[in-house]
């Protein structure tokens, strides 16, 4: 709060945002008077005139019309029965799996297994209950909407009757109300087959979630078996070898998971395969426009869009793979494990020619690994041919990184820069988990190896692709932002480097946190984080009968950085190269970018407060108070804003103009919400009130017209010929071209000064801020002209009476008199004495 009462900036949301509140508050007011009960509706219901039911009957039937063609058809109703039945036959399978019916003797990596099978389940089941309910919601409107006219019209009917009215009038009414119940009826009808089904999927949710439940309740439990050694030395193990045969035993168990995969997300595999034609196509077509332009830029643009240049196909299958972990909901393990090998291809080929030469051995090392890795993941089974393999991965990453450390290229390419040296350093903690994992197996903590091999190999790895998608991003933007028709913009003409330095680290933010939110993940910690900084930052504070976290505080400084600095890229953006490409009036560019920003804070601000939950009620009323302050401490800061906005509507001086307000000169450098800049001619730039610039009187030399009038002053010897004096300074002006001809330049004789005749030359600059320059090359020519034509510029002359001097002084003065009098045949008069003994001169 002290910020925003300290930010010249923020005063004005505080100002706009009270207005705005108080329009809310009042349609919020004006929306609960308009919510009446549909009782008192009800109640409120009259009976149609009689000479009125003709054309209302009409109406009516047009309305019936349409609610009939929102029933279900028969064709409607096969489909939901059929998504249901299958929806519950999924589930009846599930339900007779035999994992299903020995909990206790099942691993962890089967349960988790099972527990995304029925997360399947229950993501279908809250969907098709979704969609069911949405159309019971309706049909109940429809119905409630019925009661209305359904009421009307026997109201009217009972009002015909007593009327006497005759018998076609009550004929049409009975029939109309006939159709209206017919139609009430069918909407009802509807909504109770639509019901008996919600019925059955609710119960099949509400037992599929409880097994959920309890297969998590499992899955942690077995996180915490993770650190227990329940298994015996790699020694005494039960030695156990698979036959090749024998394997597909373990593919065919994965079988029912992929073919389900398969079946619920047929619809999603179909937009997963055209969202790859469209990658495949884009970056074809990209890498096609590189190879067309590479020879015209230099080396580091081809160094930087390299990724893209080599393997474009790589890097969209790398992406479309890597899509499928968040385009699908409870993906089995096995499919995980599937397409993790689909990933680790192109994207190996992909990073392979974009590494140093020292570091590609090692990745092909890693490849190797992970793939075994995998290839346990997909034929698990609690035996020691899987602790073998497992040991063998855990030995020989641990082996590659003692390697690594040792290797001297390794060691010199680290310290180059404070990212790798960081790097260099993480190959102590690989190394250190490695040891802990070969331990661990050999010892019977096989779940410890896969918690501290397993994950940190399989996090190295996620390092590694989240490094090629920031390359892959970084090449695009690059080709973007140098493209024929990016590149034409101002704004990356001027600005191009710190555009694309801007965008790349946004980018490299961005990957690298989803990797660290990724390791978090793998290494099973994310929803303790998760659950640490709820109560840290969600936890309420309560002060007095307010309650804030720190998460609404956070939020709301957040979306106020985020307002301001997306309201100065849209300023720089405009004023860079939308402004410039317009042909508008001077002053209309500023006075938009000011209001679009005062409109942009002041959203952002009311975004801020919501997402601070302050409700609107205490809103209202901290305005209010905050108001009555405003009146008396803060009037002057909000005078300066309230002048700020009538700058920008009324623009009395635009960015450029040149004014003077009181013994202030010079250019308008800026027009803020607060304040203004002014630059003087001495290079000081002044911050200028907006209150004074409304309230004092302001010059603007180039409100309308950038013209401006420049003059000379000149005085020659007394008996010169004034008429040859003015033509002389009429063609001293009309020599320079920059002197407009029209106004044309003007030279008058002012009168007689004390020592010499004076003259005054007047003409028009085009530009204001060239007036002194061009003045003083007037002069410079007025001068040299004068000259010229042997005219005088005399200078001030005095008499001087001496009472008394020196004799040898008065010589002296007499020798410099006939001196000049040789010279310039002037005459001086003889000194003479004043008095006994003295000359006057």
């Amino acid at each position: 709060m002290n910020y925003l009462l300290h930010n010249p900036r923020s005063k004005l949301i505080f100002l706009t945002s009270l207005v705005l509140v108080f329009q809310v508050l009042s349609q919020q007011v004006l929306k609960g008077q308009d919510n009446q009960p549909r009782d008192s509706l009800l109640a409120k219901v009259k009976a149609i005139p009689m000479a009125e039911v003709s054309v209302q009957a009409t109406s009516i039937n047009s309305l019936l019309v349409e609610k009939r063609n929102m029933l279900l058809t028969g064709t409607q109703r096969a489909r939901i029965d059929h998504l249901v039945d299958s929806v519950l036959a999924r589930y009846d399978v599930i339900m007779e799996d035999p994992r299903q019916k020995r909990f206790d003797k099942i691993n962890a990596r089967e349960i988790e297994n099972l527990k995304n099978e029925w997360g399947n389940v229950s993501a279908r089941l809250q969907e098709l209950q979704g969609g069911l309910t949405s159309r019971v919601e309706t049909f109940e409107n429809e119905k409630a909407l019925l009661q209305i006219p359904l009421r009307q019209w026997n109201l009217t009917l009972e009002q015909a009757r007593q009327d006497n009215a005759i018998r076609n009038v009550l004929e049409q009414i009975s029939s109309t109300i006939d159709a209206i119940e017919q139609v009430f009826a069918a909407l009802n009808e509807n909504s109770d087959f639509l019901q008996d089904d919600l019925v059955k999927i609710s119960e099949k949710l509400i037992s599929s979630n409880e097994i959920i439940l309890t297969l998590e309740s499992m899955l942690d439990e077995s996180v915490i078996q993770r650190f227990r050694f329940d298994k015996p030395v790699i020694w005494k193990d039960s030695l156990y070898v698979r036959d090749t045969l024998a394997e597909s035993v373990y593919f065919k168990a994965n079988m029912p998971a992929i073919k389900a995969f398969v079946t619920d997300n047929s619809r999603k595999l179909q937009e997963h395969l055209v969202l790859f034609i469209l990658i495949t196509l884009v970056l074809v077509i990209l890498f096609r426009r590189l190879q067309k332009n590479v020879a015209k830029k230099d080396e580091e643009y081809v160094l930087r869009t390299r990724v893209l240049m080599t393997k474009p196909f790589s890097a969209a299958l790398m992406i479309t793979f890597t899509y499928t972990l968040i385009h699908y909901d409870n993906i089995p393990q096995v499919i995980r494990s599937l397409n993790a090998i689909l990933i680790l291809v192109p994207m190996t080929l992909l990073i392979a020619h974009n590494i140093h030469q020292a570091v590609r051995k090692y990745l092909y090392l890693l490849m190797v690994f992970v793939l075994l890795t995998l290839f346990h993941d997909i034929t698990y089974k609690e035996d020691l041919f899987n602790r073998l393999v497992m040991l063998l991965v855990c030995s020989g990453s641990f082996v590659s990184v003692i390697w690594m450390l040792r290797d001297r290229s390794i060691r010199e390419l680290a310290s180059e820069t404070f990212f790798r040296r960081l790097l260099y350093n993480l190959l102590y903690v690989v190394g250190l988990m490695m040891g802990i994992a070969i331990v661990t197996n050999i010892f019977g903590g096989v779940y410890m190896t896969e918690y501290f091999g397993v994950s940190t190999l399989y996090s190295i790895v996620t390092a590694v692709l989240a490094y090629s998608f920031i390359l892959v991003i970084d090449g695009i933007l690059i080709m973007i932002i140098y493209s024929k028709g990016i590149s034409s913009l101002t704004v990356i003409k001027n600005f191009g480097p710190t555009v694309e330095k801007r965008l790349a680290g946004v980018v490299a933010l961005a990957g690298w946190t989803i990797w660290v939110l990724a390791v978090m993940r793998e290494f099973r910690i994310l929803d303790e984080i998760f659950s640490w900084f709820k109560r840290v930052f969600v936890a309420p504070i309560t002060i007095g009968s307010t309650q804030i976290s720190l998460l609404n505080i956070i939020l709301f400084i957040f979306i106020i950085w985020l307002t301001i600095t997306i309201s100065r890229i849209i300023r720089f953006f405009l004023e860079g190269d939308v402004f410039t490409r317009l042909k508008l009036k001077k002053g209309v560019p500023g006075a938009i970018s000011l209001i679009l920003r005062i409109t942009i804070i002041t959203i952002g601000f009311l975004i801020a407060i919501a997402a601070a939950g302050v409700q609107m009620d205490k809103l209202a009323i901290l305005l209010g108070a905050f108001g009555v302050g405003i009146g008396f401490g803060l009037q002057n800061i909000f005078n300066n804003l309230i002048s700020g906005i009538i700058l920008a509507f009324e623009r009395p001086i635009n960015e450029g103009d040149i004014i003077e307000v009181g013994a202030l000169m010079g250019i308008v450098k800026e027009i803020g919400i607060r304040s203004s800049i002014i630059k003087t001619y001495d290079g000081s730039e002044v911050i200028v009130p907006n209150g004074n610039l409304i309230s004092e009187q302001l010059i603007n030399w180039t409100l309308s017209d950038q013209r401006r009038r420049g003059e000379v002053r000149v005085g020659v010897a007394y008996g010169t010929d004034p008429q040859r004096v003015l033509d002389l300074l009429l063609e001293a002006a009309g020599s320079n071209e920059r002197v407009l001809d029209d106004p044309k330049p003007w030279a008058i004789f002012l009168g007689f000064g004390e020592s010499s005749l004076d003259f005054r030359l007047l003409f028009w600059i085009a530009e204001a801020d060239t007036r002194l320059t061009i003045q003083s090359e007037v002069a410079v020519m007025v001068n040299q002209m004068i000259r010229k034509a042997g005219i005088e510029i005399p200078f001030p002359q005095r008499d001087l009476h001496l009472r008394s001097a020196d004799a040898k002084i008065l010589d002296r003065i007499h020798a410099v008199d006939e001196s000049i009098s040789k010279k310039t045949g002037q005459q001086f008069p003889k000194a003479g004495m004043q008095g006994k003994g003295k000359e006057e001169s």
